[in-house]
């Protein structure tokens, strides 16, 4: 009834062991404490989104969401929120963009209520939100989140930074999606002139901003 998986490297439980294991949890009142430790493991070990990754976090998305289901909602609510929001980038990568904006949205507000707006993962959950909304060609949600990010950032921190910027970067794209030509272009050169100074030309960063700075000159005819 456990087992390993074919490739060695997970354990597989049948449904039934995992049923009985938890109303024995429940039986002697330590379900809780499980589900507490189960988030806290997973969200120290679920894996990067990262693309070179892609086979981990697909294989770990499906239980992710299971322990979430089967949890209180008011249950290590930071653990929650930072598990919702890695399976959201981990969408986002996979092109699943609708689902993205469903985890994106719950844990945006669990993020905002305990850490506040102007937090680093607060932004970041954010900024992929409205990543999301523009792959999905919805750019006045995307632009509306975006200009409220970076509003968030300049009050905290400032422009000059470079989470700052690659949200600068992220809002010119939206701007020139919608045909707001004249604010991605000034954005998009700041972009591009912070990145020259601080990442060189040959960045994979710099080089990205300069080619959606030569789009827009391209679309301006």
């Amino acid at each position: 009834f456990i087992r390993t998986s074919k490739a060695g490297t997970r354990l597989e439980m049948h449904r039934l062991v995992h049923l009985a294991t938890r109303n024995w949890l429940r039986s002697i009142d330590s379900l809780y404490r499980w589900q507490s430790y189960s988030l806290g493991v997973l969200k120290c070990r679920f894996p990067l989104a990262d693309t070179t990754r892609r086979s981990e976090w697909r294989a770990a998305i499906p239980h992710a969401l299971h322990a979430l289901d089967s949890t209180p909602n008011e249950l290590n609510t930071d653990d929650r929120a930072y598990l919702m929001h890695m399976i959201g980038a981990c969408y986002v990568h996979d092109g699943r963009y609708k689902e993205a904006e469903g985890v994106f949205l719950e844990s945006g507000e669990i993020l905002r209520r305990l850490f506040g707006a102007t937090d680093c993962l607060t932004l970041k959950n954010q900024s992929l939100l409205a990543h999301a909304y523009q792959a999905m060609g919805q750019f006045e949600k995307s632009i509306k989140i975006l200009e409220n990010v970076l509003e968030e950032h300049e009050r905290a921190r400032g422009l000059e930074n470079r989470d700052a910027m690659d949200v600068m970067a992220k809002l010119a794209s939206s701007y020139r999606l919608s045909g707001n030509l004249q604010s991605a272009e000034e954005l998009c050169s700041s972009v591009v002139r912070y990145y020259l100074k601080t990442l060189g030309p040959e960045s994979h960063s710099t080089l990205n901003a300069i080619y959606s700075l030569t789009l827009i000159y391209y679309t301006q005819g």
